[in-house]
């Protein structure tokens, strides 16, 4: 394997909580040629501090302290400050396996890849597992055309739409940045990503443990910002519309997106007072009912909310009080 340097970018803001957990599962990355970006978008907490520490302990890393500008402008800020052609994100909050920058890199160089998935676990808390790659691993993975993998990311396969658990080239990130000051900026900007692509390769190994935070940046009261998610919706349906327009099978996976996966959103509406809109949105969700009701890929329990709330909102929002 060739020792390509990668860049392992973090955007931090006010993760003190977390970064004791998430800066040293970095650090002790199997794969040790990496370059470690903390990205302190102008925390109003000790992260700074922190990761200050740290640097003075890891030569590896890089702190940059920066004025406050949202996930998406600490992650292009983050890859412009990179130095290897190689970037793996991490939220301050998560963390990957001790052997996922080495897994990621070698699937990149068996298939020279310009973006290389993996997998994703959704869990409360993590423990480090002590797994160690063999050439199965890497000769488990594959090749993926464009058109397989926007097949299965809407439903939340093949590594989804996040940005994490992924290698990317640097240049296919520079050419296709983050939205500036937007709420789900990965919806926004997958696709894009994956368009620029000419090889992407997809390992089946779970290397990044998602940790369910309550007080992350998408959960709290409704505001304005979260609308961009159907805004991103449409950008997607465009370009899907345009390159793929006879794949039912991606446009169905969208259309879950742009309505059942939205349902969080819309909940928050209702909570805001906002019946006027969420009835707007309740028509508009109504019209894909076949798409959704016998959509094999959704699970029946989203299914029964989805068609809840296109028949009674008042209903809806009683059962969503009811169940919390």
């Amino acid at each position: 394997m060739n020792n390509s340097q990668v860049s392992i970018i973090i955007p931090i803001y006010n993760a003190e909580k977390f970064l004791h957990r998430t800066i040293p599962n970095i650090i002790t990355q199997v794969y040790k040629n990496i370059e470690i970006i903390l990205v302190n978008d102008g925390s109003t907490d000790s992260s700074g501090q922190i990761c200050e520490c740290f640097c003075e302990k890891d030569k590896r890393i890089k702190v940059f302290h920066k004025k406050n500008g949202g996930l998406s402008d600490a992650r292009n800020y983050g890859v412009q400050k990179a130095t290897s052609n190689f970037i793996v994100f991490c939220d301050a909050d998560d963390c990957y396996e001790s052997f996922a920058v080495e897994y990621l890199l070698k699937v990149q160089q068996k298939y020279n890849a310009d973006l290389v998935i993996s997998n994703i676990l959704l869990t409360n808390s993590y423990s480090k597992r002590d797994y160690c790659l063999n050439n199965k691993d890497i000769e488990n993975s594959c090749l993926v055309s464009k058109e397989n993998l926007f097949e299965n990311i809407y439903y939340g396969k093949m590594g989804g739409i996040t940005a994490c658990a992924k290698l990317y080239r640097k240049d296919i990130l520079l050419n296709n940045p983050y939205p500036f000051e937007k709420m789900h900026e990965d919806f926004d900007t997958y696709y894009r990503v994956v368009s620029d692509c000419k090889k992407i390769a997809y390992g089946n190994l779970v290397t990044y443990n998602h940790i369910i935070n309550e007080k992350s940046l998408t959960s709290g009261s409704f505001g304005k910002e979260m609308l961009y998610y159907f805004e991103a919706g449409k950008h997607n349906l465009e370009y899907i519309q345009k390159y793929y327009p006879n794949n039912i099978k991606i446009y169905k996976g969208l259309v879950f997106m742009n309505t059942v996966a939205g349902l969080p959103i819309i909940y928050k509406m209702i909570q805001a007072g906002l019946n006027k809109e969420v009835k707007e949105y309740q028509k508009e969700f109504r019209k894909y009912l076949k798409y959704i009701i016998f959509n094999k890929n959704i699970k029946f329990k989203r299914k029964v909310g989805y068609y809840i709330f296109i028949s009674s909102i008042s209903i809806y929002t009683f059962l969503k009080g009811v169940l919390k």
